[in-house]
């Protein structure tokens, strides 16, 4: 779970100017994650070309399997239980509704939009898993004949919603929001605004709402505990994957890549396996609050 000592750089390649062969790896991705955005975990690996191809060619068949559609709903029940009983959390929707004038339609468009991310954020963080454990070990990865043979079988493509998230990028705003994604970065000790947060940031009055509850509690000892059961779970299913994985140091070598390049991928890597724990909560955090509190 622990991320670099020293952040380092991030160079995502967007949907918008990814090239045509990517673009079409991005569809991809989406389709058999069965989610409508590419995470930036993502994004972040397709800088390191070489890497991508060769990851994402092993990874393709397990993407799509009930396998990683079981384990991601494991992770984000646990987060779930998790966070209902290390915190408490006040009703948001009723402060939005009641002292912001917040419309029920305005409070359900949020509602699906968290939806959308706490239904794809924990296989973004399998993924990520699966990677780290490749790089550190230079083994391979899963290949374990599941108990439930239907884990091997593809699932048909499913969505938790058909939204598409609108995100605020960082140069798009100004002003009070400019400060709270400011904010949000020393908070969270990372150099970017996470998409789940541009998407939230179309309601910048719930975001501050929001990011206000939740920070006192990051780096407490209770939020750490939530993370790293998330993380041990996540590294147990990872190397129960049923599909093999294989791409450590000597085989990115091979592939010609330097070996300070490999040492910044692997940071990269840490990076975001690191914070993916972090952000499964934060939104389960945001889910409970705009459902009643607890």
């Amino acid at each position: 779970m622990d991320k670099p000592a020293v952040i380092p750089p991030v160079r995502p390649i967007p949907e918008h100017a990814a090239d045509p062969d990517l673009h079409v790896v991005y569809d991809d991705v989406k389709r058999r994650l069965g989610v409508p955005w590419v995470g930036v975990v993502v994004q972040a690996f397709a800088h390191y070309r070489r890497f991508f191809d060769h990851a994402y060619a092993q990874l393709r068949p397990a993407l799509g399997s009930h396998y990683v559609e079981r384990v991601a709903t494991d992770l984000r029940l646990l987060s779930w239980q998790t966070v209902t009983e290390r915190f408490t959390v006040t009703d948001q929707a009723a402060t939005l509704r009641d002292d912001v004038g917040y419309s029920e339609r305005e409070l359900a468009e949020i509602r699906t939009l968290l939806d959308v991310f706490d239904y794809g954020n924990p296989k973004y963080f399998l993924l990520a898993t699966i990677v780290k454990a490749g790089l550190a070990g230079g083994d391979t990865i899963g290949g374990i004949r599941p108990a439930d043979p239907a884990d091997l079988l593809p699932r048909s493509p499913v969505t938790a919603a058909t939204v598409t998230p609108v995100m605020l990028e960082q140069h798009h705003v100004d002003g009070s929001l400019r400060e709270l994604y400011d904010d949000m970065k020393s908070g969270l000790g990372l150099p970017f605004v996470n998409s789940d947060y541009k998407a939230m940031a179309r309601w910048p009055t719930y975001l501050r709402l929001a990011w206000d509850e939740l920070k006192p509690v990051l780096d407490t000892e209770p939020y750490l505990a939530v993370r790293q059961a998330l993380n041990d779970r996540c590294t147990t299913a990872a190397r129960e994957l049923p599909y093999p994985y294989r791409l450590g140091r000597a085989e990115l070598a091979d592939l010609g890549m330097a070996a300070g390049e490999i040492d910044e991928l692997a940071d990269v890597v840490s990076l975001f396996q690191s914070l993916l724990s972090g952000l499964i909560a934060n939104v389960t955090h945001f889910k409970i609050a705009m459902t009643g509190g607890n």
